[in-house]
């Protein structure tokens, strides 16, 4: 099992932290994915707060997301290192839907 840094980002917290803000989570990003949640528009595919989900191998932990790659028109599963997690991006109105290249 590979060890994992004291102060690393664990699943565990970032489950808390979509526990604690809930629909608020617009963004999750990283250097490389920017994971837009809670965010309807129309045509577009949506994920919301329950739509993340954990996984670990060999100790590392990653979030489990569906993707869309709208060239093709298909989805597929995203597996995000939570240790590349740099930014959370919390709306202060849940119904607020945000640009996230300005954000």
């Amino acid at each position: 099992m590979a060890v994992v840094a004291e102060h690393a980002l664990s699943f565990a917290a970032v489950q808390e932290i979509l526990n604690t803000y809930g629909n608020k989570v617009k963004f999750i990003k990283t250097e490389n994915n920017t994971i837009s949640l809670n965010q309807k528009v129309d045509g577009l595919p949506y994920l919301d707060t329950s739509d993340i989900e954990g996984e670990t191998f060999d100790g590392y932990d990653f979030i489990k997301v569906k993707s869309w790659d709208p060239y093709y028109r298909k989805e597929y599963t995203s597996l995000i290192r939570v240790h590349d997690i740099r930014t959370f991006v919390i709306a202060e109105n849940e119904n607020d839907v945000l640009d996230a290249f300005r954000c």
